[in-house]
């Protein structure tokens, strides 16, 4: 009788694999923030983006307020040694804004053990995202948008998987009063597949409102909020404060509620000229607390 038997190596790369796709992997990097900014205020922009990068993730009919070009880049320091990298690029043309962005997810080293005794430190997890999107004013204040995002994965150096997703989004803004309302539909598209081991995306739908204090009292405070609803889980609320002690300094301050092991953010933000640099500080439940930074200039 002839037996046959599984490498070590083999078997843990394909336990890897199998984690991934009951641990919702798939795809995860679409649900990483790509500014400091969002980060800090809770996430709750569906309706308040103020960057290519933060449009094309929350709702991309905010391209539409786009002027001249703006660059923002953005890095996470994640748990263990994970991180995600996100540079944007947005750009007005008549009377349409258009936006690229580029994210890099970094899943961190991970240590295979052979029978023979010897160890291989492999990469667990890589994945690119490329979106491209269009933003556009189509009745007074009324703007919609469209984006395309294409999805590359790799889990342990060998496993790889590629798809597409869309995004459509919806956002009305009140000029005379600084009130928003916005609504947007993420990651419409297809499934990744590992192994034959089909793997949804993180669709999700979320609406949500803004409003600057500054005209109604005189204070320099912005307030924003949303609703969400993924495959994932029930209802979830986000709520965000930005406030201005200085034009050159933001204050930020968020809250996450029904979110698996988020609460609490705070942050701030510094304007310099056509800079600004953000800083996010983002405690996570019985993990590490996460680190996050971002760079915007205009031009």
């Amino acid at each position: 009788m002839k037996v046959e038997t599984c490498h070590f190596g083999e078997l843990v790369l394909y336990c890897l694999v199998l984690w991934c796709s009951t641990a919702s992997c798939s795809g995860i990097g679409l649900e990483f923030p790509p500014t400091a900014r969002s980060s800090a205020l809770g996430e709750a922009l569906v309706a308040n983006p103020k960057s290519p990068a933060e449009a094309l993730y929350f709702n991309p009919a905010a391209l539409a307020n786009i002027e001249g070009k703006s660059l923002s880049a953005f890095y996470e320091d994640g748990l263990l040694d994970t991180y995600y990298s996100n540079i944007s690029y947005g750009q007005r043309i008549k009377d349409k804004g258009l936006g690229a962005s580029l994210g890099i997810l970094n899943g961190g080293k991970a240590i295979i053990y052979e029978f023979e005794g010897t160890e291989k430190s492999i990469n667990s997890q890589n994945d690119t995202y490329l979106s491209l999107g269009l933003g556009k004013m189509i009745y007074h204040n009324l703007n919609i948008g469209a984006s395309f995002k294409i999805i590359k994965s790799t889990l342990a150096e060998k496993h790889k998987a590629s798809t597409y997703a869309f995004d459509i989004g919806i956002l009305y803004q009140n000029l005379s009063e600084k009130c928003s309302l916005g609504a947007s539909i993420r990651n419409i598209g297809e499934w990744l597949e590992y192994e034959k081991d089909k793997n949804s995306l993180p669709f999700t739908v979320q609406i949500g409102g803004g409003l600057d204090l500054m005209l109604v009292f005189n204070l320099p405070l912005e307030l924003m909020y949303s609703v969400s609803k993924t495959r994932k889980n029930n209802m979830s609320l986000s709520l965000g404060a930005e406030y201005y002690p200085f034009s050159s300094l933001a204050l930020r301050l968020g809250y996450k509620n029904n979110y698996e092991n988020q609460g609490l953010s705070l942050g701030f933000g510094i304007i310099y000229n056509k800079i600004n640099l953000d800083y996010a500080y983002v405690p996570i439940k019985d993990l590490d607390s996460s680190h996050r930074l971002s760079m915007g200039i205009r031009f």
